[in-house]
């Protein structure tokens, strides 16, 4: 399989861009620090040292709104946030877009501005990356599946795309879940039980990644309790963040007890995009034989396993399965989001296929 996306320090991504080609950046800045964590990298140690030539780049921002589910607080810290951005990058090309989400949310609108974006390097090939850390899932996978679509286009002139994640340095564990919601199905748009229902779905391979809360993984194992299928739970280990990692595991105990689940543990990302393509390689096959079989991934922890969920079930759709990913629809409560910034990883996506 070659699904494997291909994990970078940011040190070595600034090296690998050319110099001469245009680099667009996307970023959606809001409440949580680290949300400004690529940014600030980029401009400290890549502009300022003269590794990046400035003159290439495009900033375009996201910045996403609710007007349901506003909460002050946050709204003022939002808006610090986004106050510094426009003081760090006033020289430079950068311009900013407002999206209602969850609201009257429409992927079409996001195609849209990229498609102007990548229009607006007059120089082409262009490389874009676009920071993953704090942006919703369902957005995360909108912008995963728009420029992967452009890059297969011929002569589109996207040359490299990297995705970017900053590391939180403390996530709060409240008594009550994230989100509120129905699990859906990414693709179809629909619950994951309406999907199972109108495809007449029998057996469910299931990959989930459990989240710190614990919260959607045992429900959706409640979901698929009478339906056959293997049930993957792989839990990502954090070697320099203990604490996390204990509550984590405390967090999802039921799910790492049930009888009917393998746990998979990994310490790095990278391990853990391998343990995904060994298990998928495996499954999808069986699924590909089953006409009612469903190859589900539910990436519900650290947001570059989403990243990963997106090509292998890719992949499984190229063999001729049925794959979905599951995330939690709804919104965050206000007590909900991660505290400081620590390290900033890149992760580039797998064979560029344009022509």
């Amino acid at each position: 399989m070659t699904s494997s996306l291909i994990e970078l320090s940011f040190e070595q991504f600034v090296k690998s861009l050319q110099k001469d080609n245009k680099l667009l950046i996307i970023a959606s800045p809001n409440y949580e620090e680290r949300s400004l964590g690529l940014l600030e990298r980029f401009l400290n140690e890549g502009i300022k040292k003269g590794e990046i030539n400035p003159e290439n780049v495009l900033f375009r921002l996201f910045t996403l709104h609710s007007k349901h589910h506003s909460v002050d607080m946050l709204l003022k810290l939002r808006q610090q946030n986004i106050d510094r951005t426009a003081q760090l990058l006033k020289k430079l090309d950068c311009c900013r877009e407002n999206i209602e989400y969850p609201d009257n949310f429409d992927p079409a609108v996001i195609k849209s501005f990229i498609n102007d974006w990548i229009n607006e390097c007059t120089s082409l090939p262009v490389s874009i990356i676009f920071d993953m850390s704090c942006m919703p899932r369902k957005m995360l996978l909108v912008i995963t599946e728009v420029i992967d679509t452009l890059r297969k286009v011929p002569k589109c002139g996207i040359q490299e795309v990297y995705a970017a994640y900053t590391s939180a340095v403390q996530y709060p564990v409240p008594k009550y879940p994230q989100e509120i919601g129905t699990i859906n199905g990414y693709f179809r748009s629909r619950p994951i039980q309406d999907v199972i229902s109108k495809k007449n779905i029998s057996y469910v391979v299931a990959l989930i990644s459990p989240s710190i809360q614990g919260f959607e993984g045992k429900l959706l194992l409640d979901e698929l309790s009478n339906i056959d299928g293997p049930r993957f739970v792989l839990v990502f280990l954090r070697n320099y963040d203990l604490l996390t990692s204990l509550t984590t595991i405390r967090a999802n105990i039921s799910l790492l007890d049930s009888i009917d689940v393998d746990v998979e543990p990994f310490f790095s990302f990278s391990n853990s995009f391998k343990e995904l393509e060994e298990i998928g390689a495996r499954e999808i096959e069986k699924c590909c034989l089953n006409s009612h079989a469903l190859f589900l991934t539910a990436p519900f922890g650290p947001k570059p396993l989403v990243l990963a969920a997106y090509f292998l079930c890719k992949e499984a759709e190229k063999k001729g399965a049925l794959a979905e990913i599951a995330f939690i629809s709804g919104f965050q409560y206000s007590s909900v989001y991660s505290l400081g910034k620590g390290e900033t990883t890149v992760f580039k996506f797998p064979s560029n296929v344009c022509e």
